[in-house]
C-alpha cells in the first residue's frame, strides 16, 4: 500500500506505473483528518502528555439505518492515516449533557 502523501514523488509514480501494469489498484482521494487535544498518563509511571491526535467519526449503519456512530483516534507519533496497523483506537464516543 502506498500513501501519497507520505510518499517520495519517484516511488509514488513508480507505484503507480506497476499497478497500472497489472491492473490491480485502488485509487482513493487522501482526506486530511480533524484533530483534537487530548491529555494521556503513561500507566507505569504516571507521566503526563497532552498531545494533538487526528480523529474521525463515522456511523454504524445496519441494514442503511443509522445506529450512532464510532470514534477513531489515532497516535500523534503515527502520522495521519487511520488504520488499524497504525495504532489506532477505535471506540465508541460516550456523549454527556450538563
Amino acid at each position: 500500500m502506498l500513501v501519497g502523501h507520505e510518499c517520495e514523488p519517484g516511488a509514488w509514480r513508480e507505484g503507480l506505473e506497476e499497478a497500472f501494469r497489472r491492473g490491480t489498484y485502488l485509487l482513493q482521494d487522501y482526506v486530511r483528518p480533524d484533530r483534537l487535544t487530548m491529555d494521556f498518563i503513561h500507566i507505569e509511571t504516571g507521566d503526563h502528555l497532552q498531545a494533538e491526535v487526528p480523529y474521525s467519526v463515522g456511523p454504524y449503519t445496519f441494514g442503511r439505518q443509522s445506529y450512532g456512530c464510532f470514534l477513531r483516534v489515532g497516535c500523534h507519533e503515527q502520522g495521519e492515516v487511520l488504520n488499524l496497523k497504525r495504532a489506532i483506537h477505535v471506540t465508541g464516543p460516550l456523549l454527556v449533557s450538563d
